[in-house]
């Protein structure tokens, strides 16, 4: 598989996870939120910060559109993808984790990345999510989230594991921060 994005979940101290964001987030690259019929919902450049309410409204229990949903990525120096940063999950399309929130997370109103790139979830934010995401688990099953995600991934026959992966990162980090009651950084970036 060639892959074009890597995707990072990853327990940091909230120190570092602030340092890393401060240093990062000047370089992020935010696509538009796209809606289910394809319009526009969301453009940060005019609209500023995502409301996610409005987002889950708009979405009403549709699908994202396979096709048109804008990536957003951050790039990250290699040398700390090499150093600060571990266990990549590779992807071909988006960064899975982009993928993840606005396919995904966003249309049920969960604040995941909130349409970015990059963001360190606080221990307060890591026990939100961790809960919306477990109601939403609860209702679709894993099978759900990868009927989801897999569309938006898929470039070689490879979606439904990429998505599958990127669920079990994603929970598994949820569920390393609760314990360490620690932040929790998720970063979509290109390979450097």
């Amino acid at each position: 598989m060639s892959a074009d994005f890597f995707s990072f979940v990853v327990p940091i101290s909230p120190a570092e996870g602030e340092r890393l964001y401060q240093k990062w987030q000047p370089r992020e690259v935010l696509g538009d939120v796209v809606g289910p019929d394809e319009q526009t919902l969301h453009r940060f450049e005019r609209d500023g910060e995502l409301d996610v309410a409005a987002i889950a409204t708009a979405y009403d229990g549709e699908p994202a559109p396979v096709g048109f949903l804008e990536s957003a990525y951050v790039d990250i120096p290699l040398e700390d993808v090499t150093q600060a940063l571990r266990d990549p999950l590779m992807s071909p399309n988006y960064p899975s984790i982009v993928a993840l929130d606005r396919a995904f997370a966003l249309p049920r109103g969960v604040s995941l990345l909130d349409g970015r790139a990059l963001r360190v979830l606080s221990l307060e934010e890591v026990a939100a999510v961790h809960k919306q995401l477990g109601h939403a688990l609860a209702d679709e099953g894993e099978e759900g989230v990868v009927e989801v995600l897999a569309p938006h991934l898929d470039r070689y026959g490879n979606g439904p594991d990429d998505a599958r992966a990127m669920w079990r990162v994603l929970w598994a980090g949820l569920l390393e921060a609760r314990a360490e009651e620690t932040s929790l950084l998720l970063a979509g970036c290109p390979v450097p």
